[in-house]
């Protein structure tokens, strides 16, 4: 889930496999990075249910905009419960307006950073 309320912008990811799974990527360099990676310390809840995580972030949009720029593309990647998928949506989010708007992905190829060995 996403969303923006109070000036923030809320994400709710789902981690655990590729069963009712939701991953959440921003895009940096025309790569797409973890958003764990960019706003752990963000991070305002955590719950474990059964094999699954659910963290929840909150990150002001003032943030957003300072680090990545007046619009920001947030990719998810989401799997059904069955473990269909992966679907993909990207939202940007104008970081001044405080709007959201949804979309497919793209059909050209998209980068993933990977982490050095070093860094692991």
């Amino acid at each position: 889930m996403l969303k923006v309320a109070d000036e923030k912008l809320v994400i709710v990811e789902i981690i655990g496999g590729s069963y009712g799974a939701e991953y959440y990527y921003i895009k940096t360099d025309e790569e797409l990075e973890p958003v764990h990676w960019c706003f752990s310390n963000m991070i305002v809840s955590k719950e474990v249910h059964g094999k699954k995580k659910c963290h929840k972030y909150k990150i002001p949009l003032e943030h957003l905009q300072k680090q990545f720029g007046e619009v920001v593309e947030i990719y998810e990647f989401c799997f059904t419960n069955s473990g269909a998928g992966p679907f993909c949506i990207v939202y940007k989010v104008n970081t001044k307006l405080g709007s959201v708007t949804a979309s497919e992905c793209p059909n050209t190829p998209t980068k993933f950073k990977i982490k050095d060995q070093k860094e692991l």
